[in-house]
């Protein structure tokens, strides 16, 4: 009985100690502070916060305002010094280098290719090497890796066309052997709606669905606070589901360059700027081929909400650009159907990815320092 006790405090306290970290991520705070937004004693705070402190994970700052009674509060704040964290994107070709408190330090452009293969993945990660080691970078903390396509937990491929062979490649293992720090490969919708999620200011919606129409289509979920990725990591990769009716994969039916084709078929090569454009200024021939567009993403949404009955829909990438007129049709397309009673809204972190990526890398920095120690 005494020994779960044990197990149960130590889980406790490691719940007190992600709350404290999640409160001083957004900005820095006094121990008071704190202990009254997490109902906790001054004296269980302050036993978290020393703990936090012997990790190195957050120091003492000492803001230039003063309080009532002509002090300044001390307050805590994340350790930007502690280290470094990478984000490496492979759909849009870049390192970013960040500071432990989020400000980014450097950046390189990787080059762009159609079809990775093992040689272009060694040449990108030698051009990283070298750029870390010019720029003097050696506490390297965590890394995140961004990819599209069907990921296993363990950072090896089950399906992605972006990659030859790709069953044949393992990410997370040719990262973690080359730049000797933690890694972790995630998808690329499934980190939108990670930060879409986490820097949420008012209560979190028990269920979200994020639609995410760029070149591709792809998807993720959100249940009880949490984003839910799948047994082997790749939830909501819907890009490869075949349209009952046309017998086609929704990749070719509903994103961004489906749109575009539509217009191609119709005698019209137009870039999204100039169909977003013309889409809002109400040209006649733009409006009509958007909104048999809007009309088949909304079938795609009802056959996902007949399934999930989330409370939100949150659509992402460039399809965005199309403003809220497109969002309008596919609200009074959902309205037709009397089972669904869910918000269809636009995303509002326009860097989500990237964002998404961050936290998660911080998070796996904590964990791989507080484990160590």
């Amino acid at each position: 009985m005494h020994k779960n006790h044990g197990k149960n405090q130590s889980h406790i306290r490691e719940i007190n100690q992600q709350l404290v970290l999640e409160l001083l991520k957004e900005k820095p705070l006094s121990c008071k502070e704190m202990a009254d937004i997490l109902h906790l004693s001054n004296t269980a705070l302050a036993k978290i916060t020393r703990e936090l402190k012997d990790f190195k994970l957050i120091i003492e700052s000492q803001p230039p305002e003063k309080n009532e009674i002509g002090r300044r509060p001390i307050r805590l704040e994340i350790n930007a010094k502690l280290g470094h964290i990478a984000i490496i994107d492979m759909e849009k070709f870049f390192l970013k280098v960040f500071d432990f408190a989020g400000k980014m330090q450097h950046e390189l452009t990787l080059p762009t290719v159609l079809v990775y293969d093992i040689e272009h993945l060694n040449n990108c990660i030698k051009l990283i090497k070298d750029f870390l080691k010019e720029k003097k970078i050696k506490n390297l903390l965590s890394v995140i890796v961004i990819t599209s396509g069907r990921i296993n937990t363990d950072g090896s491929f089950i399906y992605a066309l972006r990659y030859k062979d790709a069953s044949k490649i393992n990410l997370k293992k040719m990262f973690e052997d080359n730049l000797n720090a933690p890694v972790a490969v995630k998808n690329d919708v499934c980190l939108a709606l990670v930060s879409e999620y986490q820097n949420a200011q008012a209560q979190k919606p028990d269920s979200v669905v994020m639609l995410y129409l760029d070149k591709g289509a792809g998807c993720a979920f959100a249940w009880g606070g949490n984003v839910y990725e799948g047994n082997r990591g790749f939830a909501g990769e819907i890009g490869l589901i075949k349209d009952n009716l046309t017998g086609d994969i929704l990749d070719n039916l509903i994103s961004v360059r489906a749109l575009i084709k539509l217009f191609e078929e119709a005698g019209h090569k137009l870039s999204l700027n100039q169909i977003s454009q013309g889409f809002k200024t109400g040209e006649e021939q733009i409006v009509k081929v958007v909104n048999n567009f809007a009309k088949r993403v909304s079938k795609a949404i009802i056959d996902l909400l007949l399934i999930l009955d989330t409370q939100i829909v949150l659509i992402n990438g460039s399809i965005r650009s199309l403003g809220e007129g497109f969002l309008e049709i596919i609200r009074q397309e959902l309205s037709q159907n009397q089972y669904l009673k869910t918000q269809v809204l636009y995303s509002k972190d326009e860097n989500c990815t990237i964002n998404g990526a961050f936290l998660l890398a911080q998070n796996l920095a904590i964990s791989n320092i507080i484990k160590k120690a």
